[in-house]
This record gives C-alpha cells, structure tokens and sequence, in this order.
C-alpha cells in the first residue's frame, strides 16, 4: 500500500509538471520592447497576471534575437529609444516577413504622426492606460 501511494505521488508530480510546460507552451507569448526598464516590469507584470508569457527587451537588438528564437504573437514597442526606435524595427520585421501585430507606445506628442504611415495595431501614448493597452492586447491577438 505505502508503495502504490507513492507511485501515485510520482506520477501527480510529473503530471502537474506536463501541465505546467505544455500550458507555457500553448500561452500567448507578448515581447515588450522599451529602453526604460521601469516600462517594461510595469506593464510585463501586469500582462502577465492576465496570463500571457511576457518577453522583454531593452533595445531593438535583443528584441530582433527574441524575435527569431520565440516568435511571439504580439510585440509592444516603443518608438524613441537610443540608436535604433520602434519605427526601424517595424522595417526590420517586415524585412523579416513577421505577420504578428504592433503596438507602438511613445511618449512623445509627435510618436502618432510617425507612425501613421506604418503597418501596426495600435498607438498608445505615454504615460500608459493600462487598461487602454490591455485593451488593445486582447483585441491584437483575438485578429
């Protein structure tokens, strides 16, 4: 008896272990990108309280490598940040033939207009309405 307990035991764990990695797997996977780190914890915790999996990068060339390695399904971006912004990474992605929608935050007034002419879901203007951009999340992955 004190054996077949254990047994039971051992397999709940690799069980609950399968569930864990394959409902990872099966999460909508969301890549922030933002030169401020305080940004990208702020609304990565939150998106990730909502059940998405939330990658992070600080720059456009961590986010290109993430980009490649996970493919994620939605990438937040932000236009302005040291040497290479938001708005070259979005040629880079379409050079990368990457389908998966945008959206550009910004704090700068002039962030829309920029953006106007380019191919992406959304703008959302600094400081950052949580619930606008969570918003904007469902409605990007759910097209």
């Amino acid at each position: 008896m004190f054996y077949k307990n254990n047994l039971y035991e051992y397999y709940g764990i690799i069980f609950a272990m399968f569930i864990k990695k394959t409902a990872y797997f099966y999460m909508q996977k969301i890549l922030i990108v933002d030169d401020d780190k305080s940004t990208t914890e702020s609304i990565g915790s939150y998106l990730e309280e909502l059940g998405y999996s939330i990658l992070i990068a600080n720059n456009v060339v961590d986010a290109v490598e993430i980009i490649r390695k996970y493919n994620p399904d939605l990438v937040i971006c932000d236009i302005s940040m040291p040497k290479i912004g938001g708005v070259e990474l979005s040629y880079i992605l379409k050079g990368m033939n990457f389908k998966n929608p945008l959206i550009f935050i910004s704090g700068k007034d002039s962030g829309e207009k920029i953006v106007n002419e380019l191919d992406f879901f959304a703008f959302v203007k600094k400081p950052i309405d949580i619930f606008e951009l969570s918003d904007y999340v469902e409605k990007a992955l759910a097209s």
